[in-house]
């Protein structure tokens, strides 16, 4: 009696339900948010896909194409917009964190010098590229079949549409204060008084204590005045929506070139399937 796997589909059906399968008690029972690492790697989602990876390569039979339920498949657009939300917030958050940097030691020291924003820019690029591209270029090599690519380019659709909002809309409203400003040169000083509190004003002494707090890492409190935040913003505006410009190519690039990868890889191995194919058919 052999107990070797034949790979027809009867056990293509078995390994299914072995490694998971796609029921919605299994789901329940494997969710992406358990431990700590799957905050930032969808391990379970992967799993599923490598599993679709070995069913496809191995099967000797043809594979329905409804394996892969169109509900699962709304699954892996969710997971892959998640994934990508975080992936675009950590940007965000990164980018905001040196652009409030360069706005305080420009008050401070008045001066055209951006390095901060430019230094911004480069780690903003690098979370896109070494959290994003990494991940996503590990599950294109999966991509052989019709089951792998149903999961993987819904996950990658999930991706590119939430990193393609955020990084649109954000520099679209950069655009737009860019715009507003810059078609009355007044505007930026009417800006810094209307948000430099008058010494008259209730609200003087705790902003001022506020903002002496935050300050400390550079350096503790210095004079804010509205001419300090009118140069301050006339430096920085032109500076960060160019900046951001170019963190917005390297973001898409980052989540199109996946899926530009996992299409090559797909037709590769469909040509070299049929080339082991024919080289049989011919011995």
């Amino acid at each position: 009696m052999s107990n070797g796997w034949s790979n027809d589909f009867s056990d293509i059906n078995n390994l299914n339900k072995t490694l998971g399968g796609n029921s919605q008690a299994d789901k329940n029972q494997k969710k992406d948010d358990g431990r700590f690492i799957d905050i930032f790697y969808p391990h379970n989602h992967t799993a599923r896909i490598e599993q679709l990876f070995v069913m496809e390569t191995t099967s000797k039979d043809p594979l329905p194409k409804n394996l892969v339920t169109a509900s699962e498949r709304n699954e892996f657009i969710e997971i892959g917009f998640r994934y990508g939300f975080k992936e675009g917030a950590i940007m965000v958050l990164l980018f905001l964190v040196f652009v409030i940097v360069q706005f305080a030691t420009t008050m401070k020291v008045p001066s055209q010098d951006t390095s901060a924003i430019t230094n911004g820019l480069l780690l903003s690029s690098l979370v896109s590229l070494a959290y994003g591209v990494a991940y996503s270029i590990h599950i294109t090599k999966y991509d052989v079949g019709i089951l792998t690519s149903k999961t993987i380019n819904s996950l990658l659709a999930g991706r590119f549409a939430v990193v393609a909002i955020i990084m649109l809309s954000v520099g679209w409203a950069l655009w737009a204060l860019q715009t507003y400003v810059y078609s009355d040169p007044s505007a930026i000083l009417k800006w810094a008084v209307a948000v430099v509190p008058s010494k008259e004003g209730g609200g003087y002494d705790i902003a001022a204590t506020g903002f002496s707090f935050v300050m400390i890492p550079f350096g503790g409190s210095f004079p804010v005045t509205e001419w300090s935040v009118a140069y301050s913003l006339t430096v920085l505006i032109p500076e960060l929506f160019s900046s951001w410009w170019l963190l917005s190519i390297i973001a898409m690039v980052s989540v199109i070139a996946p899926i530009v990868i996992a299409a090559i890889h797909k037709k590769t191995s469909s040509i070299s399937e049929g080339r082991a194919q024919t080289e049989l058919d011919n011995y």
